[in-house]
């Protein structure tokens, strides 16, 4: 399952794996060869198998970068 939005040069969707979940948000631009492309930032988080652990809670959280083109 996925969905997204877009408002102006705005852009933000999520995809949910199943047992994990990523979000990208950022914006369109266009690169030297006035090619476009998307940079986002991306969050992702997988379900935890301890909920009371405070170490695992933070574990299971990633984030990083994304560029898209085509």
């Amino acid at each position: 399952m996925c969905g997204g939005t877009v408002t102006g040069d705005l852009i933000a969707f999520t995809v949910n794996w199943g047992s994990a979940i990523t979000t990208w948000a950022g914006h369109g631009v266009f690169d030297l060869n006035n090619q476009p492309q998307i940079l986002t930032l991306w969050h992702l988080v997988l379900s935890i198998a301890d909920e009371t652990d405070p170490q695992k809670q933070w574990e299971t959280v990633m984030a990083g970068a994304d560029t898209f083109f085509r």
